[in-house]
């Protein structure tokens, strides 16, 4: 499915913007794709998995996504209609497709008269061609030649040709074979598509479990009071469980093993600390069983 960002800043008019890409900087620096009024050079990021989008929040603030808030350095799903406010900019990611149906009903229309056209053409051309049969050739085709089909060819025809009949048994067998080869076709690609299916929704789901483990995180981060140790270790493992995210949705294969292993590390010093409360116990436990899944 195709997306735009609409971008409307402060007492301008909305203006569109077709995300063709699979990742987006949005800020003010050099270095961004999309450049607004923004106090630091790169405040958000914008990223597709799969069929959606993903925001990453850049900025040293609380950002709000429709109703839902996401913390610095973490990850945030965002549908289709639902608005950010980046500092004064209303962004709003929308799905192109209107653009899509009438493209397709133009097309669709131009088409038309084509077809019928080429039908009408394709109906005046056989009387044309029934004329051309009608003409001299029918009158050859009384001559001679038939009086001799009734000869030798036509008693050789009765003779030994039919004893060869057994070919058409090797003609049965190579259909017999062509079919058996379409079969197998068949069934190695509808294999393939389940087999792809099922890692693709096995996907889907880690990557949900993730996020899931993530907004716990951010729980604890909105509850636990400022600046306190159990506020900053969890703020910690945020950006970890972000740094993660990002380096999955880009298929960073290095960037993703680092990742892991620092929350394998941070995670089991949890484990071992007698000041960890026991809902950071629970989410260690959790991040420890998704990255190691036998474990």
């Amino acid at each position: 499915m195709q997306y735009i960002l609409s971008i409307e800043a402060r007492g301008s008019s909305p203006v569109t913007c077709p995300l063709s890409q699979d990742v987006y900087r949005i800020g003010s620096g050099s270095a961004c794709q999309i450049r607004i009024a923004t106090k630091s050079d790169h405040a958000l990021t914008l990223f597709r998995r799969g069929p959606a989008f993903f925001a990453l929040n850049r900025t040293s603030e609380t950002l709000r996504i429709g109703n839902d808030q996401f913390a610095p350095n973490s990850t945030m799903p965002w549908a289709p209609g639902r608005r950010l406010q980046l500092e004064g900019t209303t962004l709003r990611l929308e799905a192109a497709i209107p653009e899509q149906v009438a493209t397709r009903m133009v097309y669709s229309r131009a088409i038309e008269p084509d077809t019928s056209e080429k039908r009408l053409n394709s109906q005046a051309t056989v009387p044309a061609t029934t004329a051309n049969v009608s003409g001299s050739k029918p009158a050859n085709m009384s001559g001679s030649k038939p009086a001799n089909m009734s000869g030798s060819k036509l008693a050789n025809m009765s003779g030994s040709k039919p004893a060869n009949m057994p070919g058409s048994k090797t003609t049965a067998k190579k259909r017999r074979s062509m079919l058996t080869t379409i079969v197998m076709c068949v069934v190695t690609v509808v294999t393939m598509h389940f087999i792809a299916g099922v890692a693709a929704e096995l996907q889907t789901r880690r990557k949900a479990e993730l996020q899931s483990i993530a907004c716990e995180i951010q729980q604890i981060v909105r509850t636990e009071e400022p600046k306190s140790a159990v506020q900053l270790r969890n703020l910690a493992l945020l950006s970890l469980v972000s740094r993660l995210q990002f380096a999955d949705a880009l298929d960073e294969t290095a960037n993703r093993d680092s990742a892991k292993f620092e929350i394998r590390i941070f995670c089991e010093s949890l484990q071992n600390s007698s000041h960890s409360t026991p809902a950071e116990l629970k989410i260690a436990d959790e991040l420890i069983r998704w990255i190691n899944p036998s474990e």
